[in-house]
């Protein structure tokens, strides 16, 4: 790893800004999930390894002779400016890509703590190798995952379920799409699901739950991007009540978070309403949330397409 002969010297902050430039792209999800780009809805563009719809191919940074890769080989000063700022937010949307990010992360132990954002997918491996990705990752500060786990029944939650317990993000970002492809690629919603894939979801909001009260205590923005299916996060509710930090929370609807357990949060400063339709009027929406006595503000976001964050919609009511 040298820099070519007669090549001139380039400043770390300049380097900085290239590789900033290389990876700021948009997280563009589609995957038929509206209710699910957080990002856009933050009014955020994410600089990521991984970019793309779920169904066009994805291109990772980090495999040998691509783009990202080669500029770490330019010369040392290049690796170590650009390490940082190509693993600093990842998404991981395949299980090959799963593997790879395991394997970097074994052989260069110190790259692990230069992420600091992971979005998962549901078609990632969630086995042993993501419990030795959270393993490394000890500086992650905003995890993105899903709650739903198709792929058939050999798909295994394990590593997912020791591995949440090693990490404490201060962001968590749930998406639940409530269908599973079977073997044949077809979508099957949550009512036909066979009871082994309910399970593991089940095993995985337990392990929530469960991180909630004892492992995340630097937790302060919680995103639920849930469908409405009553009865299904309870515990994780229920979990959140004895959050010490969490101060922001977004639901898609009214009824996503169980109220009561809400209020109890010590220091709740906003709740963010957010959906594609509201269905009930908006001072019935407004009279909802309003009870929620320990809110500093709400902000109800009821446009259908959330491009950017427009905040001409807004509702602030006085407590």
């Amino acid at each position: 790893m040298r820099s070519s002969p007669g090549a001139p010297a380039l400043s770390e902050e300049l380097l900085s800004r290239i590789f900033h430039l290389l990876v700021s792209h948009s997280v563009v999800v589609d995957f038929k999930r509206r209710h699910y780009d957080p990002y856009n809805l933050k009014a955020y563009t994410a600089p990521c390894i991984n970019v793309g719809t779920i169904n066009t191919p994805h291109y990772h940074f980090l495999y040998p002779k691509t783009t990202g890769y080669i500029f770490l080989t330019v010369a040392k000063q290049w690796h170590r400016v650009g390490v940082p700022h190509l693993y600093n937010k990842i998404i991981l949307s395949s299980k090959e890509q799963t593997q790879t990010l395991e394997q970097t992360l074994a052989a260069q132990e110190d790259y692990g703590r230069h992420i600091k954002c992971l979005v998962l997918f549901s078609e990632a491996a969630f086995g042993k190798d993501l419990r030795s990705i959270f393993k490394a990752a000890t500086n992650l500060e905003t995890l993105s995952m899903p709650l739903s786990f198709g792929g058939g029944t050999g798909v295994s939650v394990a590593g997912l379920l020791k591995g949440l317990p090693l990490i404490s993000p201060r962001e968590l970002i749930l998406h639940d799409t409530l269908t599973y492809r079977n073997g044949i690629n077809r979508v099957t919603h949550i009512r036909n699901c066979p009871d082994p894939l309910l399970k593991k979801d089940k095993e995985v909001i337990k392990c929530l739950g469960v991180c909630f009260e004892k492992n995340w205590d630097q937790l302060e923005s919680f995103w639920a991007a849930f469908p409405n299916q009553p009865g299904r996060y309870d515990s994780i509710t229920r979990a959140l009540a004895k959050s010490p930090k969490l101060h922001t929370i977004y639901i898609r609807d009214g009824d996503a978070l169980e109220q009561d357990y809400i209020d109890e949060l010590p220091h709740l400063k906003k709740v963010v309403i957010q959906g594609e339709e509201f269905e009930v009027d908006l001072e019935d929406s407004v009279g909802y949330v309003v009870e929620f006595e320990s809110c500093e503000s709400i902000l109800l976001l009821w446009k259908p397409a959330f491009d950017e964050l427009e905040l001409e919609s807004v509702y602030s009511p006085e407590f």
